[in-house]
Order: structure tokens, then sequence, then C-alpha cells
């Protein structure tokens, strides 16, 4: 079986920080990329990152800035 991956863009809080924990909630997904603008400035989302056992990562992403999704798709 493939090993899966999610992305959510926007996880800093709201729906987007929910579907990150249901994400991880689910042993059939093995990792999660959390994105939000500034993802060290989420307290939820690092408290998040930090208590996942190493299954959720955080990275920078502005939809709204070329150099930023050129990024973060070369850092997924």
């Amino acid at each position: 079986m493939t090993e899966r991956i999610a992305l959510v863009q926007g996880a800093s809080r709201g729906l987007g920080l929910a579907f990150a924990r249901l994400l991880l909630a689910d042993p059939s997904v093995a990792h999660v990329v959390a994105t939000s603008r500034r993802p060290e400035q989420a307290p939820e989302l690092m408290d998040l990152a930090s208590s996942a056992g190493g299954r959720l990562s955080t990275q920078p992403l502005d939809v709204t800035d070329e150099a930023s999704i050129a990024a973060a798709a070369a850092a997924v």
C-alpha cells in the first residue's frame, strides 16, 4: 500500500487546523504537511506539531507570493 500524505493549506487556525487534527487522527495517513503564511506564529499549530510524533511538518506558504509558492512546492 502506498503511504498517504496530506497537505493542508491555511492550517494555522479554524478549519485548516481542524482538518490537520482530523488527518492526524486517521492512522491511514502517514504524514500531514500543514502550511500557513507564518506557521511559527501559530501556537496551536506548533503545539499540534510537537505532539504529533513526527507525523506533522509545517511549511510557510503565502498563496499571493509566487516565490513563496515555489519554495513550498520545492520543500514538499
